[in-house]
């Protein structure tokens, strides 16, 4: 069988996890930001506790999820520690996404949390981030994490390669302080289709392919597979979308979408306010078929996905 066909004879009946973007209010300013060309004109809003209570307790597809939490920053939501509480409290694994800006709130949403993903892109982190001094509060935000937090949680750093730090020189740097911090490191290589307005990566092949090299010698293998499948997905040699079956995402406006990386008005399966999430992506079974052909973005929310599914399920003929 192909991968194709693999990829397409398997369709989970629930989503693993939700990427829930809770507000579309933030306190940084990032060159790369999915809003970014639409700031003036974007309604700001948080989605409302209640209604993801409403959402989580009529749903059975939700129960065994697990949830990124998110914004814009997650940590602007007025109700940002009563989120992650609830999902917490009925069994949710909960990651929090978060630029560490502001210490205090991301603070109050620990004892509620598991693992912290924290955004960190390097020497021109600041610059890029439009945050001054952002750099300086990650690694305090790390310090009091580990001061505070009274069970286990997972910390990770991840950087978002683009025009300003793809390079080796760049990723070592941000390694070496991860392993320095006892932090773990995840790469996002930015979107090759403009959905972060930062146009073609085909002229950076060259150096993924170094990056991909220094974390295969690091045992870092995962890592190197993304980066090498990356590459692949750059010249059309695409894994199968599985995504569209793995994950979905819920807007700070109600709007369920299929995946991060199409367009939003194409990718929108439905409303919270206007529909169950159960019905929303049952009525979606078709639309989740069809796009296992996809796979336009090579995001890593969406890739990583693909390739887990990959080494889970394929096995070429001998």
């Amino acid at each position: 069988m192909t991968r194709l066909s693999v990829a397409q004879s398997v369709l989970y009946d629930a989503p693993r996890t939700i990427y829930f973007y809770a507000t579309s209010y933030c306190n940084s300013n990032c060159s790369y930001c999915i809003f970014r060309n639409s700031n003036l004109e974007m309604k700001r809003e948080h989605l409302p506790l209640d209604l993801l209570k409403k959402v989580v307790k009529e749903s059975n597809l939700l129960k065994r999820t697990s949830w990124v939490i998110q914004g814009g920053e997650i940590g602007e939501h007025p109700q940002a520690a009563q989120i992650a509480e609830f999902l917490h409290l009925n069994g949710h694994f909960v990651t929090l996404l978060t630029n560490a800006i502001h210490i205090p709130s991301s603070i109050r949403m620990l004892p509620f949390v598991d693992a912290i993903t924290i955004s960190f892109d390097g020497r021109r982190h600041d610059i890029v981030r439009g945050a001054p001094g952002n750099t300086e509060s990650i690694f305090e935000y790390i310090k009091q994490v580990r001061e505070k937090a009274i069970n286990p949680v997972d910390l990770t750093l991840q950087m978002t390669l683009g025009p300003w730090n793809t390079n080796l020189d760049e990723v070592i740097y941000v390694k070496e302080l991860a392993d320095e911090h006892h932090v773990g490191l995840r790469i996002n290589v930015a979107s090759d289709t403009g959905v972060l307005g930062n146009g073609n990566y085909t002229q950076n092949i060259e150096k993924l392919a170094k990056i991909e090299v220094y974390f295969e010698s690091e045992g870092e293998n995962f890592t190197a597979r993304y980066l090498r499948e990356y590459v692949k997905h750059l010249k059309g040699e695409r894994l199968p979308c599985v995504s569209t079956s793995i994950y979905s995402t819920i807007l700070q406006d109600g709007r369920v979408l299929l995946c991060q990386g199409l367009d939003t008005e194409e990718a929108t399966i439905g409303n919270l306010h206007d529909n169950r999430f159960d019905d929303i992506w049952n009525w979606a079974m078709d639309t989740r078929k069809e796009l296992r052909t996809c796979n336009k973005c090579g995001l890593s929310c969406q890739l990583m996905g693909d390739i887990k599914f990959d080494e889970t399920f394929y096995a070429p003929e001998s």
